[in-house]
């Protein structure tokens, strides 16, 4: 069987992936826009490191590609972690408000005895 070139191989895979990116969620197509925009950045940054660097190219080379995975990498988690959060905000009463107001008349500007916080002391030690 005759071999196809590696070139017109990326060519066909990237027509065959096109309709699977396209059904994809928001969330996700910003994810893989971000990563071919890192891997332009990484071909590109070898391109100099390539043309520019004589003496050290195997060490300049590593170094470009460690540096863009790792920031690829970084970029990615915080990205995903931003696309469904697992922390929400709620609205309603915040903790430990419950409804009592400061200066209702118990006792100095901030309701409560002398010191300031609430009848029993401990207004620092309620829990959640």
């Amino acid at each position: 069987a005759p071999m196809v070139p590696l070139s017109t191989r990326s060519a066909l895979l990237f027509l065959a992936l096109l309709p699977v990116v396209h059904a994809m969620t928001p969330q996700w197509r910003g994810l893989i826009n971000g990563t071919v925009i890192y891997i332009a950045l990484g071909v590109i940054a070898m391109f100099f490191v390539v043309c520019i660097s004589k003496p050290n190219k195997p060490l300049f080379v590593t170094s470009v590609v460690l540096t863009t995975v790792c920031t690829w990498l970084l970029w990615a988690c915080c990205y995903m972690s931003q696309m469904y959060p697992i922390l929400y905000p709620m609205l309603g009463e915040a903790p430990g408000d419950h409804g009592e107001a400061h200066g209702d008349g118990h006792g100095g500007a901030h309701g409560g005895d002398a010191h300031g916080g609430d009848a029993h002391g401990d207004d620092h030690l309620r829990m959640l």
